[in-house]
């Protein structure tokens, strides 16, 4: 599945201190390079959070200001390479930051109008990226705790000290996204 990322490149780094326990956003882009009529550019975000917690979140350039950019599919059919270049994102990522720990939440899909398609729990991209994460990331080197529920998964680097991690991270994650949690 990851075999053919599409080329990357680290765009920009900036701060956001707006947003609480965020340090700053590290912007990658590629372009579907396979799709000849149209140049069509991704933006993957990293956002770098308290505990070198790193969020990937990727959407569709022409997407940009849409609302719902992280949860509109393209029907460009590309999902393999843009994941595969995702997760090679967070190789790069781990790379820099050997004490990096990463997560994402599955965002749920939806039409242009913000109507959803499928339940929070277990959604499509979850269950990819799980997969992934899973393929990938040995518990030798991470510990893997995936919420099915919300569909959010985290990879804590057995480098740190897992369990305050993990529960500085829960505490954090309530705060940011109250609704998403209370569940």
């Amino acid at each position: 599945m990851l075999d053919k990322p599409y080329k990357f490149r680290k765009a920009s780094v900036s701060c956001d201190m707006t947003r609480p326990f965020i340090k700053q956003i590290i912007k990658y882009v590629f372009q579907l390079d396979d799709i000849t009529e149209k140049k069509y550019i991704y933006i993957v975000e990293a956002e770098l959070y308290d505990y070198n917690i790193y969020a990937i979140k990727y959407y569709p350039k022409v997407l940009k200001q849409h609302k719902y950019k992280y949860n509109i599919l393209t029907e460009q059919h590309k999902a393999n390479r843009i994941i595969a270049t995702c997760m090679h994102i967070i190789f790069d990522i781990v790379n820099r930051d050997p004490f990096a720990n990463i997560g994402f939440l599955a965002s749920r899909t939806s039409d242009a109008l913000g109507d959803y398609k499928e339940e929070l729990r277990l959604t499509k991209r979850f269950r990819i990226y799980a997969q992934a994460f899973i393929d990938f990331f040995g518990p030798k080197t991470y510990s893997h705790f995936p919420d099915k529920n919300t569909s959010t998964y985290l990879l804590i680097n057995n480098k740190n000290n897992v369990q305050e991690i993990k529960k500085c991270s829960e505490d954090m994650f309530t705060k940011i996204y109250p609704g998403l949690f209370s569940r």
